[in-house]
């Protein structure tokens, strides 16, 4: 989770946007700088998943469940490639 919370930490809006992972998820625009939002103000939450419930549901009251499904299964599932260059 280290990795996460310092890749987050270190890339910009078009740069999440830009990753592969979040390409293939088909977010809509608006929703996906919410969550980009939410999660740079709240990098604590991506160090222990014991954080992931407050995190999601805080994704999930700002743009939809559908939108938090789909970001919940990369984090869950550990999709997102850190060392590949973004």
């Amino acid at each position: 989770m280290e990795k996460l919370t310092i890749f987050l930490a270190e890339i910009n809006y078009q740069e999440f946007k830009n990753k592969e992972e979040i390409k293939e998820l088909n977010i809509e625009e608006r929703h996906l700088k919410i969550i980009f939002d939410i999660l740079k103000n709240n990098l604590f939450a991506t160090t222990d998943s014991h954080y992931y419930p407050v995190l999601f549901n805080t994704i999930k009251n700002k743009t939809s469940p559908k939108t938090c499904l789909k970001i919940k299964k990369l984090f869950l599932n550990d999709y997102f490639n850190i060392s590949s260059n973004v």
